[in-house]
């Protein structure tokens, strides 16, 4: 059997996604997560006197401070864990039978569409007017247009993305999504996630598309 490129698996696993095709690609294998090293913190040792009991000495005063060293260590080390958690958070949203994944990082703010005002393509905001893009559009020309109950304010570039459901937030990591090809003309997609039907969307691709 001829061996498919990587443009055209790309363009039958959206298609297959759509429902536009019966034909589906096989996913590839999930990388295994890296082992995470154990680090193993060593206590100092504590001299004991062998005289009568007095009142407390200064002796304390190191154990207090390095528990405290200890505390605030592992704060930071929590703080850092949750910073790399949200670089991988992603909001998933639902556009024209797709799953698409939006880096949560990347959303100003999430306007209901119910409330919203749009006028010539531009959605009115308190911080401004968007410009209002429909991912539907994009993935298929001749998809009918789904009810619009949100827009994720992208800020950075100046859009909204309206979608017609919010599907709650996943992490993903970079290392499971295959990367869509250089020779790809759906440069508003980054990549994909097969085994979870997710379509990852690439911001600086859709930005380029509005240009």
């Amino acid at each position: 059997m001829r061996e498919l490129s990587s443009q055209q698996a790309e363009q039958q696993y959206i298609d297959s996604m759509l429902g536009l095709t019966a034909e589906a690609v096989e996913d590839a294998p999930v990388p295994c997560a890296e082992n995470v090293a154990a680090v193993v913190v060593g206590e100092p040792s504590e001299e004991r006197a062998a005289m009568q009991q007095e009142k407390p000495t200064d002796d304390a005063i190191p154990e207090v401070a390095s528990a405290n060293h200890e505390t605030g260590n592992e704060e930071k080390a929590n703080e850092k864990t949750d910073d790399v958690s949200l670089d991988n958070l992603y909001q998933l949203i639902a556009v024209a039978g797709l799953k698409l994944a939006v880096p949560v990082t990347a959303i100003h703010r999430v306007e209901p569409g119910s409330l919203s005002c749009v006028d010539g393509g531009r959605l009115r905001t308190m911080d401004g007017d968007y410009t209002v893009v429909d991912i539907a559009r994009f993935i298929d020309a001749s998809q009918s247009t789904d009810p619009v109950e949100h827009y994720l304010l992208i800020a950075q570039h100046n859009y909204a993305i309206t979608c017609g459901e919010l599907l709650g937030m996943e992490t993903i990591e970079p290392a499971t999504v295959c990367k869509r090809s250089a020779a790809s003309n759906r440069i508003w997609l980054a990549g994909t996630i097969g085994a979870r039907q997710i379509a990852v969307l690439d911001l600086d691709g859709i930005a380029a598309l509005l240009e």
